[in-house]
């Protein structure tokens, strides 16, 4: 084993502070407990020693293998889909509790929002995703996490070379992606896609393709009035259409947002710099996941639950996975950038779910595989029968 890189090192101190400002400030209601230790561990700690491990022995795996993985993964996500709307009709359910929260004796009593993982869900009868659906989990923590885990296969399906694989995996990534019901990834992904042409493009056909598009089209809609004016109206009409898809659910994020962001700035110097470690009053009464402090990673767990001195180590190490990617970006796929891009705007108004440390880390491993005979430049030539 090699020594640990700065990057490894940055995890390890990201998730270590969690757990010194957690005792620290035991008595302020966040206890120092086993779940809470566990948590850490599984969010961060376990993830680091993984990817220091992976570092060390340069460990690599062919794209085409992860896609078959996923692919398999995305027919049984589908054969459950099938179960559900044809011979469930999508009804109510029992909640059976998962085995993590039968090991560790949780109250077996669901509560809408609260400990959703330790329950087997498969998909929520009172929400609606899209008109005719209702709003799918597939058993994850959450209906955030899958939305992730879809982006990232229909990210993962453009660097496939089969056009017929290309198309299936991603046709059926979105889908997935709409049963979710999670906006923020709705508007993300394509943004990603159309960045992911932009660079496919630039690196087959040269830097000054991408810039005659890019000065087609800035001009197109800066400088030609029917243009303009119909960009600013569709774009009007997608934030309207965005926000009124769950106005409920806009209105209470609003409200979340503001009292974050007032109490960090207004709080006390020691709260700012160290953070307040739990979250704070709640914003929907009988709702228990809209506290202050929640629905951002950025403004609510970062800059409101750990403070400036949290935010910077997170920053500091992002930034050097975002490096490290870039050094050995000779035989990486772009999906390996594009989800950490993906990951860094959904932040905004979304948790640091529980896939994405996994999808990092899968993404950590991947290989390109080698160019395909018929777009060398040279013939390949069959080796001497002696």
């Amino acid at each position: 084993m090699a020594a640990p890189s700065l990057l490894v090192w940055g995890i390890l101190a990201f998730g270590g502070h969690w757990l010194i400002a957690i005792a620290i400030y035991s008595s302020t209601g966040a206890p120092l407990d086993t779940r809470t230790v566990l948590g850490t561990v599984n969010a961060w700690i376990a993830p680091g020693l993984i990817l220091w491990f992976i570092q060390s022995q340069n460990i690599r795996v062919r794209l085409p293998i992860v896609a078959w993985a996923f692919s398999v993964v995305v027919v049984e996500m589908l054969l459950c889909w099938g179960c559900i709307y044809f011979l469930l009709r999508q009804g109510d359910y029992t909640i059976w509790q998962s085995g993590f929260a039968l090991l560790t004796g949780k109250d077996g009593e669901f509560v809408p929002g609260d400990g959703n993982s330790n329950f087997l869900m498969p998909y929520f009868p009172a929400d609606n995703s899209i008109p005719g659906f209702v709003r799918y989990v597939f058993f994850f923590a959450g209906p955030e996490s899958l939305a992730l885990v879809a982006a990232f296969i229909v990210l993962l399906a453009t660097e496939v070379r089969s056009p017929l694989w290309t198309a299936c995996l991603s046709a059926t990534g979105i889908f997935i992606l709409l049963l979710s019901g999670t906006r923020s990834v709705w508007v993300t992904l394509p943004i990603i896609l159309i960045l992911r042409w932009l660079l496919g493009t630039g690196k087959v056909w040269g830097p000054w393709l991408v810039c005659l598009v890019l000065a087609i089209v800035s001009f197109s809609a800066f400088s030609v009035p029917p243009i303009t004016n119909a960009l600013l109206e569709a774009s009007q009409h997608t934030a309207t259409e965005t926000a009124q898809f769950r106005g409920d659910s806009t209105a209470v994020r609003s409200e979340i947002y503001r009292r974050t962001w007032k109490q960090s700035l207004e709080g006390p110097e020691i709260n700012f710099l160290l953070g307040y470690v739990q979250r704070g009053e709640t914003v929907l009464p009988g709702y228990a996941p809209a506290t202050v402090g929640s629905h951002s990673f950025y403004l609510g767990t970062l800059l409101y639950r750990r403070g400036l001195l949290g935010t910077l180590l997170f920053v500091g190490m992002w930034s050097n996975w975002l490096w490290w990617l870039y050094r050995t970006r000779r035989d990486r796929p772009l999906v390996s950038l594009l989800i950490m891009i993906l990951f860094s705007l959904v932040f905004c108004v979304m948790e640091f779910e529980s896939v994405v440390m996994p999808l990092l880390l899968i993404s950590a491993i991947l290989r390109s595989p080698p160019p395909s005979p018929r777009t060398l430049p040279y013939p390949i030539l069959d080796p001497p029968v002696l």
